[in-house]
């Protein structure tokens, strides 16, 4: 029982010497860092150089529009992610009305749909009829992979799989909204 003690005892001290030593190190060198910081800040302060925030900033301020691409890749991510109520907000008026969103039937209808899928991955995304493309309209056709629920109603527009539909943006209220998605061109 005595060596037991004395093992204990003896690492113990061990022990607190370990960590006594290791905080001393740590303190030490905190204060050397601390002495360098303050010695890179006062060269910063005696240098000639100096930066503004403006001239990292342009005179032109806008952000510029995201790619329609961007926007289609956002629609279905947000349909994936199990945000289907927020991807119907990125429709625009053509596609869902203009009711309200709580009376909204066609809103509601198409977030039941998308909410029925378990998932869906953008396969691609080209530029269509690019010839008749303006400022505020472009044309995409799209090849998405469904996984539809087993226990959802059956599907009207879209299929379990591969789907290619062609989907028109509108630019409307300072954003690209999903104006039109069909079947075909």
């Amino acid at each position: 029982m005595k060596k037991l003690l004395l093992y204990f005892v003896i690492m113990g001290s061990a022990i607190s010497i370990i960590t006594v030593s290791s905080l001393y190190f740590i303190v030490k060198n905190r204060g050397n860092k601390s002495n360098s910081d303050r010695q890179q800040t006062q060269d910063a302060e005696n240098s000639d150089v100096s930066v503004t925030t403006s001239s990292l900033v342009s005179e032109d301020d806008t952000v510029p529009k995201p790619s329609g691409e961007d926007v289609i890749r956002i629609f279905f991510t947000l349909i994936n992610e199990g945000n289907p109520a927020d991807a119907v907000l990125m429709m625009s008026e053509n596609m869902v009305g203009s009711e309200p969103i709580q009376a909204n039937s066609l809103m509601q209808s198409y977030a039941v749909t998308f909410s029925n899928w378990n998932s869906v991955e953008v396969a691609s995304i080209e530029p269509y009829a690019v010839n008749e493309w303006t400022s505020e309209k472009q044309f995409y056709k799209v090849i998405v992979n469904i996984d539809i629920d087993e226990t959802a109603q059956e599907e009207m527009l879209w299929d379990q799989g591969e789907n290619t539909r062609w989907i028109t943006l509108v630019w409307k209220n300072g954003k690209w909204e999903i104006d039109d998605i069909s079947t075909g061109p």
